[in-house]
C-alpha cells in the first residue's frame, strides 16, 4: 500500500512476504488517495512505470523496493537489499534540499589537511607469554585472575620520510639480549632520540627560495585551477613549492598557500595500538620530560596519545628571553581505519619488482 502526499507518492504498509526473486508471486499494489473528508483505493497496475514518471526519464529497465523506494539494476541487488530493509519499518528516504528545491551539498574545506607528513614512522612490538600463578579468590564472588602477562622481547621501527633523498628510510630493530632488559624503555628513549635529530635536521634542509626552472614556469602561467582547493584562479595567482625540496607543486591561492603548511606533529603508527601496543609502552614515555595528552575511549583503551618533547631553544625577538622549541609525537591506531589483520592487507599490495627479481632468480 502506498500513499500519496505533496505530488510525490510514499511507501505506507509493505507486505512482508514479498520476494523479489519469486516470478510467479502475485503483487497488488494500492494507492490511497485521502482528504479531510474521504479516502480512496485506487490499484497501480505497475509501480515502476509510476515511480519512475515523477523521478526519472531513464528507461531502462529498473527495479524498485517497495519499503524505502531505493533503485536497483537487477533483481539480484533488489533481493541483498530487502534482506536488510525488510527488518525495517517503510520509509521514503528524502535528501535535504534548499529553499528553491535545488540539492543541498556537502563540501570538503579543509584543503590544508591534505598535505603530507614529512617524516612518519611505523612500529610494531613483539611479546613473550610468561605465566603468572595466583591463587584464586573465593567462588561466592566474581573475580578477575590473570594468568599471564606479557613482556616486550623485540620491537621493529621503520622511519621513513616524503623524499627518500633528502632522508633514506630508517629501519631500527632491537631484541632483549636479556630477561631484565627493559624493552619498552629501550624504544622510548630510541624515538624521542631520532625525532629530536629530525627537528634539529629540518631547518638546515629548508628551502624557501628556490631556482625556478622554465618548465615550472610555463606550467604556472598555463595553470587556471587552484592545485589546493580546485577553484578557478583569476588575479589572486601564487607559486606553491616544497620547503624541503624545492620543487614547484603547482599554483595556488595566496590563501590556500599560506594555510597549506607541513603538519607540526610526528606520526607513529601501530597497528592494533589501543587494544594492545599501547599497554606495553605508555608508561615509559612518562619517564623523560615532556606532557602526555590522550584521546580515551575507557580506562584501558586509548584511541590516540601524544607527548610534547622539547627539541632544542631559541631567542624570542620580544622580550629577547631564551624559550624552548616544542614538537609533538603522536600514536596512531592504523586498525582504527583499516580494520583486518596486516597479513590481508599486505596480500592486498603490489609484489615489487625488486622481489619478483629475487624470487625468480631463485
Amino acid at each position: 500500500m502506498f500513499g500519496y502526499e505533496g505530488g510525490k507518492i510514499h511507501p505506507l504498509r509493505p507486505s512482508k512476504k514479498y520476494d523479489p526473486k519469486d516470478d510467479s508471486q502475485k503483487i497488488i499494489d494500492l494507492l490511497l488517495l485521502s482528504n479531510e473528508k474521504t479516502n480512496h483505493y485506487c490499484c497501480i497496475n505497475d509501480i515502476n512505470k509510476l515511480y519512475f514518471s515523477q523521478a526519472s526519464k531513464n528507461i531502462s529497465k529498473k527495479y524498485l523496493c517497495r519499503r524505502c523506494f531505493n533503485v536497483y539494476h537487477s533483481k539480484e541487488s533488489l533481493a541483498n537489499h530487502l534482506e536488510l530493509c525488510s527488518k525495517h519499518g517503510a520509509v521514503r528516504v528524502m535528501m535535504p534540499v534548499n529553499e528553491d528545491d535545488t540539492p543541498q551539498h556537502l563540501y570538503y574545506k579543509n584543503h590544508q589537511r591534505q598535505m603530507k607528513h614529512p617524516w612518519s614512522a611505523y612500529a610494531d612490538f613483539e611479546c613473550f607469554n610468561n605465566p603468572i600463578s595466583a591463587c584464586s579468590p573465593g567462588e561466592r564472588k566474581s573475580f578477575t585472575k590473570q594468568y599471564q602477562k606479557h613482556t616486550p622481547c623485540g620491537f621493529g621501527l621503520l622511519i621513513k620520510c616524503f623524499d627518500n633523498k633528502l632522508y633514506p628510510p630508517k629501519f631500527i630493530q632491537n631484541t632483549a639480549k636479556s630477561p631484565d632488559e627493559d624493552v619498552a624503555q629501550i624504544f622510548a628513549d630510541i624515538l624521542e632520540s631520532e625525532f629530536k635529530n629530525i627537528c634539529q635536521m629540518v631547518p638546515a634542509n629548508k628551502k624557501k627560495y628556490p631556482k625556478k626552472k622554465k618548465w615550472d614556469c610555463d606550467a604556472f602561467k598555463k595553470a587556471t585551477h587552484c592545485h589546493v582547493c580546485g577553484g578557478v584562479l583569476g588575479q589572486d595567482k601564487v607559486w606553491d613549492h616544497c620547503h624541503y625540496t624545492g620543487k614547484y607543486r603547482g599554483a595556488s591561492h595566496s590563501k590556500c598557500n599560506m594555510d597549506f603548511q607541513v603538519p607540526k606533529y610526528f606520526p607513529v603508527f601501530f597497528h592494533n595500538l589501543s587494544g594492545y601496543d599501547s599497554h606495553l609502552f605508555i608508561k615509559n614515555l612518562g619517564v623523560s620530560d615532556g606532557n602526555i595528552k590522550c584521546i580515551a575511549n575507557n580506562e584501558e583503551k586509548y584511541i590516540s596519545f601524544s607527548k610534547k618533547i622539547v627539541v632544542g631553544k631559541y631567542i624570542d625577538k620580544k622580550d629577547e628571553k631564551e624559550k624552548e622549541s616544542k614538537r609533538e609525537i603522536r600514536f596512531i591506531d592504523s586498525f582504527k581505519f583499516m580494520s583486518t589483520s596486516l597479513e590481508k592487507l599486505a596480500a592486498n599490495l603490489p609484489i615489487s619488482r625488486v622481489f619478483q627479481k629475487s624470487r625468480g632468480s631463485l
